[in-house]
């Protein structure tokens, strides 16, 4: 029995001196393991603040883009505004212009329209 346990005391001294070299080249690895697990999450909460930047400046992008074209859009209608504005105008005065025709065309006497008071081409009325 004491031929045994020398013989079991030099196995387990053997098995503890490889465990320990093995636990000695596992530290490293286990430390390179952790620090690469960290590099990866720090990288995964990096890109997802890019795609979050990313996302916010697509729509500032895209809001800017539908402003200016709703900008264009109203300056076009102001144009037109203008131009029918213009345009009613022009038939409110060729309107009146008609009506105080049709009063002078239908009642006798004396014009009516200032208009009838000018002398034709310009000439006066004395001669």
């Amino acid at each position: 029995t004491a031929g045994m346990s020398t013989v079991d005391s030099s196995a387990d001294q053997a098995e503890s001196a490889q465990s320990s070299r093995r636990k000695n080249l596992t530290d490293p690895l286990e430390q390179k393991i952790r620090c690469l697990e960290k590099q990866r999450k720090e990288l995964l909460q990096v890109n997802q603040q890019w795609d979050q930047q990313f996302r916010n400046m697509k729509e500032l992008y895209e809001r800017k883009k539908e402003r200016e074209t709703l900008n264009e859009e109203l300056q076009e209608l102001k144009k037109e505004n203008k131009l029918l504005k213009e345009k009613n105008a022009l038939a409110m005065k060729k309107k009146e212009h008609y009506e105080c025709e049709i009063q002078r065309l239908n009642k006798p006497g004396p014009p009516r329209c200032a208009l009838d008071l000018l002398p034709p081409d310009g000439q006066h009325k004395d001669n």
